[in-house]
């Protein structure tokens, strides 16, 4: 009689130590996971969205914007939050062309541009890729481009 107590004791204090001593990853204040930018490029946006630590990168981005005809304009918007820079961090996001600079932001302070509308034209503003260079940033960045039709 006192083995079969054992054994029924044994899987419930087992049971019981799993249940409370299970540890998962600590949960993320912003959502993002610090230093590790997140990239969704598709036909219909892109964004880059980053919780940046001391965070230093160069990144370029070929863009999969689908901008066949101008008939569709970009819509393009940089939040800036929780910014801790300093003289020395330099973070620029860039909007290229084939072979010229179509926008250029400048990261320095807390920024929330308003949203800009640009009409797709293939001589003036066709954009291609996105070049993103950090240097020590501290902060969160949200950078969006939208794909919009008229």
């Amino acid at each position: 009689m006192n083995n079969f107590r054992l054994i029924w004791i044994t899987p419930s204090i087992l049971w019981i130590f799993f249940c409370i001593g299970c540890v998962g990853p600590p949960e993320t204040e912003y959502g993002l996971v610090e230093n590790f930018p997140v990239v969704i490029n598709t036909q219909n946006v892109f964004t880059y969205s980053l919780n940046g630590g001391k965070y230093s990168s160069e990144d370029s981005y070929e863009l999969n914007l689908s901008l066949s005809d101008t008939l569709h304009k970009v819509i393009t918007s940089l939040i800036v939050s929780d910014y801790a820079g300093s003289n020395r961090d330099t973070t620029i996001v860039t909007v290229e062309n084939d072979s010229t600079i179509a926008n250029v932001f400048f990261v320095t302070s807390n920024y929330s541009s308003p949203p800009t509308e640009t009409e797709v034209d293939s001589v003036f503003y066709f954009p291609k890729r996105v070049y993103i260079k950090a240097d020590q940033f501290i902060g969160k960045i949200e950078f969006m481009m939208v794909r919009s039709n008229i």
